[in-house]
């Protein structure tokens, strides 16, 4: 039982229904069940969203898919800020016997050097956090990085990734 943790680009599901269909052959009991919390659970989130968007589906696991809307907000997070919301939803997880699953954002395109850069800062963070934990990574970042059609392809306007985006996003997924 995994649920879903993020941003719009989670909100939109294409990434979780291309993992459904990676995982069809799979005999139903040994299939994860999949549940989508994304935008409607804030990362900085009160007891009543936790219990609400989290504990309501009985969870697992959780894939936090933080990073890149953030990262390109008017008034984005500081890098410090976004590393305290998420060792708080770690960090309650953990004491609820949920296992984190971390994923990096996705690449963003170079006309928002700024986003970009607090994205990298996001990243690197996540990569610590999930080393550290013993956490499994999903490093979307790394795979939309070495995808051979270039970033344009991977990301539309307002840092929704394109269909092709949500393909690296599930592959990175199914591998962690």
């Amino acid at each position: 039982r995994i649920v879903f943790l993020g941003d719009h680009a989670t909100s939109r599901e294409t990434h979780l229904l291309l993992i459904n269909e990676a995982l069809r052959d799979l005999p139903i009991e040994a299939a994860p069940q999949l549940f989508n919390a994304a935008w409607a659970f804030p990362l900085s989130f009160s007891e009543e969203h936790y219990r609400e968007y989290v504990d309501f589906f009985a969870p697992t696991h959780a894939v936090l898919e933080f990073g890149p809307e953030i990262a390109g907000y008017s008034q984005p997070r500081s890098p410090d800020n976004f590393r305290q919301a998420i060792t708080r939803l770690v960090d309650r997880l953990e004491q609820s016997g949920i296992e984190p699953i971390i994923a990096t954002g996705f690449a963003i395109p170079k006309s928002n050097p700024r986003a970009r850069e607090l994205l990298e800062s996001y990243n690197e963070f996540l990569r610590k956090l999930a080393l550290q934990r013993g956490y499994r990574l999903a490093d979307v970042d790394v795979k939309s990085r070495n995808h051979p059609d270039a970033e344009p392809e991977l990301v539309n306007t307002y840092f929704a990734p394109t269909f092709e985006g949500f393909r690296v996003m599930a592959a990175a997924l199914l591998e962690s």
